[in-house]
């Protein structure tokens, strides 16, 4: 799937595949409805949330989560390497200081979620329990995103069988 968030099956034909983008593709209705929606279910956003405190430290950082999911990268291209990653480069991809990127990290290591080493501590691993809290909450967040989409396309279709009775 790389360069592209959406799959397409691949015995599709031309008309098939515009029916199947019409379908899959957010249309205004389906935002609107999922705005409308929304509000019933920041309580649940709230649950996400407090259930991965580690991520939301990041989060809560100016381009914290930015930094956090450069630096999964980083790990999953490196592999088992056991040396840490350097973040001397994070902040200029991100127009962030090295010294903001740092404290951040420190902050981080306080709480376990990284160790730093080297040299001025600019070799960072991340720990297992990050790695499963990002983990965690991106399946939180895509399954609340989910459900959200399924109750509005419901709300569509019961709008829709209303309108035609």
């Amino acid at each position: 799937m790389r360069g592209s968030l959406l799959r397409l099956p691949n015995r599709l034909n031309l008309r098939q595949r515009i029916s199947f983008l019409r379908q899959t593709l957010p249309t205004p209705r389906i935002s609107e409805a999922v705005s409308s929606l929304a509000l019933d279910f920041s309580a649940e956003g709230a649950d996400i949330m407090a259930r991965n405190p580690a991520v939301i430290r990041f989060m809560g950082r100016d381009s914290g989560i930015l930094v956090l999911i450069k630096l999964i990268q980083m790990q999953m291209s490196a592999g088992d390497s056991e040396k840490g990653l350097s973040y001397t480069d994070i902040g200029v991809r991100f127009g962030i200081s090295r010294t903001h990127v740092r404290g951040l990290l420190e902050e981080a290591a306080q709480h376990g979620d990284v160790s730093l080493s080297g040299r001025g501590g600019r070799l960072v691993a991340l720990q297992p329990s990050i790695l499963q809290a990002f983990d965690r909450f991106l399946a939180d967040a895509m399954s609340g995103h989910d459900l959200l989409y399924k109750f509005a396309r419901e709300r569509m279709a019961k709008e829709v069988r209303r309108l035609n009775f």
